[in-house]
């Protein structure tokens, strides 16, 4: 524990395809997952954010929704329960700005 690994993240393509084949969920909604945890990423790179939401994360979000939740009762129960009020707060903000719920529900259809 001496030291810190800096790592990259997937491309956002390869990410999404991974959530797909893990979760079931289908492509158009995994890319969904992945430019929302992309713009968290891009706000904790900047420091407006303290920390991004991880795969694991996405992965119970993903689930969740392939289980018949919301994807907004998804979202809060694998991403937003886990962080502080704080950074609660900006990530729904996140939320709000990239997730349209409605092509959302259509993805999971199609």
């Amino acid at each position: 524990f001496s030291f810190t690994l800096n790592f990259e993240y997937l491309p956002a393509n390869e990410e999404a395809a991974l959530i797909a084949s893990r979760s079931g969920l289908s492509d158009a909604a995994s890319r969904m997952l992945v430019d929302l945890v992309n713009v968290a990423r891009e706000k904790a790179r900047m420091g407006l954010l303290v920390q991004a939401p991880s795969l694991r994360q996405l992965f119970a979000w993903a689930d969740a929704t392939q289980a018949g939740l919301p994807v907004a009762t998804g979202f809060k129960n694998a991403v937003i329960n886990k962080f502080p009020a704080e950074t609660a707060v900006e990530l729904l903000g996140i939320y709000t700005a990239t997730i349209n719920e409605i092509a959302f529900k259509h993805a999971l259809e199609g």
